[in-house]
């Protein structure tokens, strides 16, 4: 399995000029877009490609109000488009993820995928930083991360 991943992601590196892009032993590739690291994984057999986004470690007095919004935006995926945002009780670690099945993943998928993660983690960056997690009008997510949807036959 995990075909379609692995070509995209060649296809992706030799686009931005690193052909050597590829999945380590573990099954895992990490990619740096500025600040923003994202990484991959595949997943079981390689069915599914998992990205996985760290935003930000929120401090302990700001928890209640980062979870509330966060569970705001995964409302019907309404502020994250169609990923889903998590927080870590022990630790505040704010965290972005989503997964893309292996037979539906195309070089325009994960281009997509990845443009639209990166640009939302960087979203809530600045939204963390300047105090504006009740600020709906940048909660709203026009696009999906390219999820296909149809009918199982």
């Amino acid at each position: 399995m995990s075909n379609n991943t692995r070509t995209a992601l060649r296809e992706f590196g030799t686009k931005i000029g690193l052909p050597q892009i590829d999945f380590n032993d573990d099954n895992f590739c990490t990619l740096a877009f500025d600040d923003i690291i994202v990484n991959l994984e595949l997943v079981g057999e390689g069915e599914y490609l998992a990205f996985y986004l760290w935003i930000a470690a929120v401090e302990a007095e700001q928890r209640a109000e980062v979870a509330q919004a966060a569970a705001d935006a995964n409302y019907l995926f309404s502020g994250t488009h169609g990923a889903t945002l998590g927080m870590s009780r022990s630790t505040g670690d704010l965290v972005l993820a989503a997964q893309i099945a292996d037979a539906t993943l195309t070089l325009a998928r994960l281009e997509q995928t990845l443009e639209n993660l990166v640009n939302l983690a960087q979203s809530w960056r600045t939204r963390l930083t300047e105090g504006t997690l009740t600020d709906t009008a940048s909660n709203s997510s026009p696009l999906s991360f390219g999820a296909d949807f149809g009918l199982r036959v």
